[in-house]
């Protein structure tokens, strides 16, 4: 499915771009995050910030991430599937090279290298042009490609993960009627977008999902919520 660029929005200070601009702006923003995330009972200590740019299959979805330097990869694994993943508690993993990250330290199947923990902290991971994956669910996987922009201009409290930018919903029109698309038959040979209306006719003995922000859209159960 081809999907035409998109612009995105940064969350804090409302600027507006496409994804080049946006990869611009943010390494020079020095807007603070609108609130302090942390652990109940304690207030983090401030880390270094890294800029890490995720950019979905289609490329028309992207985030950009403000991580703490000593943030661990969990932190980005939790943050991606909060916001562009969750569905029914898929097994995951990021791959760099040939080194796996993932939350089972001896699988009982497993191919080349032994995997990695994935609580190892993001600043020991990314290295500035070394793209790495992160993979959700093995049956009908969801690749994401990320990447280290540089350093954040902020410090960021630590541990922290925070969505920084996206990209604004793409326009999907019924197939029908050519209104804005409220669904997604995911049964259908190829995505048949509908709008309300023609949902309540096509969905009898159809599955459909909701039209969301996100890569993962009609994809095993995945029904939202998406980027914002």
């Amino acid at each position: 499915m081809r999907i035409p660029p998109t612009r995105g929005t940064r969350t804090r200070c409302g600027y507006t771009g496409t994804r080049g601009v946006l990869r611009k702006h943010l390494a020079d923003c020095s807007e603070p995050l609108a609130h302090r995330p942390g652990r109940p009972g304690r207030v983090p200590a401030d880390a270094p910030g890294l800029l890490i740019e995720v950019v979905g299959r289609p490329k028309a979805y992207w985030l950009f991430l403000g991580v703490a330097n000593d943030a661990k990869l969990t932190d980005i694994d939790a943050l991606l599937r909060a916001t562009w993943l969750e569905c029914c508690d898929h097994l995951s993993e990021f791959v760099v090279g040939r080194t796996r990250y993932t939350f089972v330290s001896s699988p009982t199947f497993s191919f080349g290298p032994r995997p990695q923990s994935m609580h190892i902290q993001v600043g020991k991971v990314f290295r500035p042009g070394v793209p790495i994956e992160h993979q959700y669910d093995f049956g009908s996987t969801t690749v994401l490609d990320l990447s280290l922009v540089g350093p954040l201009p902020i410090a960021l409290p630590s541990r922290t993960a925070a969505l920084l930018a996206n990209n604004v919903a793409p326009d999907f029109a019924c197939g029908e009627c050519g209104h804005p698309a409220a669904s997604v038959c995911v049964e259908c040979d190829s995505p048949a977008f509908l709008c309300a209306v023609c949902s309540r006719r096509h969905g009898r003995g159809h599955m459909l999902h909701r039209v969301v922000n996100s890569p993962r859209m009609g994809i095993c159960g995945y029904d939202g919520p998406g980027a914002p």
